[in-house]
């Protein structure tokens, strides 16, 4: 396994995100489109500052990026593995070096947003000491979302 760290025009960074893109249309398949689709401003690829790619050999498996949120919090976004290597902690390795990469780029807090329903992706992020905060810009108003925050020390 490797880990690249790129920017979002990478190819297999944007193949990975619509691959996530359509298993979270997947988790949420009982909710309209309208609630699928507000989200999709959020996920604008050219507002990452950073993204990463996970291989398995030269197969592009997983991925992860963040975008600065204040001059010392990121967002984390995009977090993903496929699904024929889930259940294996990469998606803890993946947060790992994400999170060190943006200790080393200077910052020291993390937040992100997922949604309430992704049961697999809250307990992963709260299994890496993330806790739950209130929602914030531009989630205050969406109730299906819960926000979850980490500092770094």
């Amino acid at each position: 396994m490797k880990i690249l760290i790129t920017d979002a025009a990478n190819l297999d960074f944007i193949r990975l995100t619509k691959e996530l893109d359509e298993n979270l249309n997947g988790i949420s398949a009982d909710c309209p489109e309208e609630e699928r689709t507000k989200y999709t401003s959020f996920n604008e690829l050219s507002d990452m500052t950073k993204a990463f790619v996970l291989y398995d050999k030269e197969i592009a498996i997983g991925c992860a990026a963040f975008k600065k949120y204040t001059t010392d919090t990121v967002e984390v976004k995009r977090v993903f593995i496929s699904k024929n290597y889930r259940g294996k902690g990469l998606s803890k390795i993946l947060l790992f070096e994400l999170e060190k990469q943006v200790k080393n780029d200077g910052f020291s807090r993390l937040v992100l947003e997922t949604g309430k329903n992704n049961r697999t992706a809250v307990s992963m992020y709260k299994g890496h000491n993330y806790i739950e905060i209130d929602n914030f810009p531009p989630y205050t108003e969406m109730e299906d979302s819960i926000c979850l925050s980490k500092d770094l020390y």
